[in-house]
């Protein structure tokens, strides 16, 4: 939790949201494959994760594999302009509670 809440200090996942462009670039994916390690905790998790996407919404589970780091670096962006910098700690409690 305390390297989501520095992440989310950091402000640079506002990128994301402000500039779709910011999307497509590789380091994107692997800064959104660092959040769902972050998140999820090993690629397995992930996997079974995509698998269950997958299966839930007949997205073949490769695409989705592509996609969740785009999104984990999406949402990452919309909590980072949600709470604002130096507020994270105080904006993320909020949102989870």
């Amino acid at each position: 939790m305390d390297s989501l809440l520095g992440a989310l200090s950091s402000g640079r996942h506002e990128q994301y949201v402000d500039d779709a462009q910011a999307l497509g670039r590789p380091e994107t994916v692997a800064d959104g494959n660092g959040i769902l390690g972050h998140l999820l905790g090993s690629k397995d998790v992930s996997r079974a994760l995509a698998q269950q996407v997958a299966n839930s919404t007949g997205i073949s589970d490769s695409l989705v594999k592509q996609m969740l780091p785009v999104v984990a670096s999406l949402a990452m962006g919309a909590l980072s302009k949600q709470t604002g910098r130096g507020q994270a700690a105080e904006g993320l409690a909020g949102i989870l509670d």
